[in-house]
């Protein structure tokens, strides 16, 4: 699903962040900064412990997309 592969695709970054020797708390915007995503995640936070977490009271629903006729 696209939830599942926005969390692995986050969680991938934030394990590079540190193999790279990246330290410190793994911020979503620090990964963009440092080139290991393209963006935000829409769907997911990343947790203290680097895991990426559904925002309290949210859960993860992929956009909808329209396919033209």
């Amino acid at each position: 699903s696209a939830c599942a592969s926005d969390k692995k695709v986050l969680e991938v970054a934030v394990e590079t962040f540190y193999a790279n020797g990246g330290t410190g708390l793994a911020t979503e915007d620090g990964l963009v900064a440092a080139n290991l995503l393209r963006d935000v995640s829409p769907t997911y936070d990343i947790a203290a412990d680097g895991i990426a977490v559904v925002p309290q009271g949210l859960k993860c629903v992929a956009p909808t997309t329209t396919v033209a006729p």
